[in-house]
């Protein structure tokens, strides 16, 4: 994705403190639902027309700092591809990287290269001015995940899955693992978006989970949240993320940056590397580039980590595999549509989905509460029933 400061004006002499008292203020309040007439009245806008311009019209009618993760797009705004697919994206492209830290004895190594692993976790938006699709409840993703390991084996016995356990709040359980060797990343949050008036704050909502078998060790960390400059055409983490183990006391505490207005570094961090108070190293740099590591006992620095060229291979089950309520059957005549470029068939498929899910919610009115399928709650966290072999 190319980053360009597009409309700068529109991120000047920004009062950050009176935007986070707005959104504090509007932080429950629901978003205007767009209708059927206003989806396809955009859709029917001329070619050529700025999408930015569309879309200044649109967030017109929201409010600062109103969650807008459940509001209704138009075809011509719509990524065709389910929220759940960026679980996969983000956690199992570089699932490699976590394999590594599974052969290191060292309480200390092995979390640094936890931290490796967590930098390559973090991704750039596909496209600022489009929305992947929410997924229903009970929707699902899964794959194979093939990895190669450090003398260039390949490790196929990886996997991805993935459910929608909540609609409102929006939750997905994903976990990408390896049953043989005993590794789990499991993560299962919820997911608000808020208008934030020149950007949309994207936040995860609670601690992840890493667990490797083999230590009887577990990390929790906490992703740092989202913003997607809309005008801007970029996005960038920005505030904090902590990573701590159960079994030992070696913290590492990571701030996330802004990229100023005029100069500055995309996707720029510092982190610090403590035990208990003791603070041991700095490391800093750009997650999706080079990042150095400083020992501030001596003042050495040397290269910690340069992100990956080569992501892990994606194998998806076969068609008579695929369950139901996979991404690829919920959204098929979305995704079809969109091969077509057809963005009016796009709305309407999706207007389809919709509807039938707002039959079924009414219906579990009366009945018992809807249950996951595939993950339950052990010791507070949820967890994949069936991990395959």
């Amino acid at each position: 994705m190319g980053k360009k400061d597009k409309n700068i004006s529109v991120e000047e002499e920004v009062d950050e403190a009176e935007i986070e008292k707005l959104a504090a203020e509007n932080a429950n309040k629901p978003a205007p639902q767009l209708t059927k007439e206003d989806l396809e009245a955009i859709d029917n806008i001329e070619p050529g027309t700025s999408r930015l311009a569309i879309i200044g019209k649109m967030i017109k009618k929201v409010s600062i700092g109103t969650d807008i993760s459940n509001i209704s797009m138009p075809g011509s705004f719509i990524l065709a591809k389910s929220t759940l697919s960026y679980f996969s994206d983000n956690f199992s492209s570089y699932f490699g990287e976590l394999l590594k830290a599974n052969k290191i004895d060292d309480d200390l190594e092995r979390m640094l290269q936890v931290c490796r692993y967590l930098t390559t976790t973090l991704k750039e938006t596909e496209d600022t001015t489009r929305k992947p699709l929410n997924p229903i409840l009970g929707e699902t993703w899964q794959a194979n995940i093939q990895v190669k390991d450090g003398d260039g084996n390949e490790i196929r016995d990886n996997y991805f899955f993935a459910e929608q356990i909540s609609h409102h709040p929006p939750i997905s359980s994903s976990t990408v693992y390896n049953k043989k060797d005993g590794v789990n990343c499991t993560f299962c949050l919820p997911v608000r978006s808020q208008f934030m008036g020149t950007y949309v704050k994207i936040s995860f909502e609670g601690e992840s989970h890493i667990t490797f078998e083999k230590y009887n060790e577990k990390f929790t960390f906490v992703a740092p949240p989202m913003a997607v400059r809309i005008f801007r055409s970029f996005s960038e983490y920005v505030g904090k993320g902590i990573l701590k183990s159960d079994k030992s006391d070696y913290v590492i505490k990571s701030n996330y940056f802004a990229k100023p207005l005029f100069g500055g570094v995309y996707n720029g961090f510092e982190s610090k590397v403590y035990k208990g108070k003791e603070k041991l190293y700095k490391i800093k740099g750009t997650w999706s580039g080079e990042m150095k590591i400083t020992n501030l006992k001596t003042n050495e620095t040397t290269v910690f980590f340069n992100r990956p060229r080569e992501e892990a291979t994606v194998v998806f089950p076969d068609t008579e595999q695929t369950l139901p309520t996979d991404s690829s059957v919920v959204w098929k005549g979305v995704f079809d549509a969109h091969k077509r470029d057809d963005v009016k068939a796009m709305s309407q498929e999706k207007v389809k989905v919709e509807e039938e899910q707002r039959k079924l919610a009414h219906q579990r009115k009366n009945t018992d509460e809807w249950k996951p399928v595939h993950f339950h709650k052990v010791d507070g966290r949820w967890q994949l029933i069936n991990l395959k072999d």
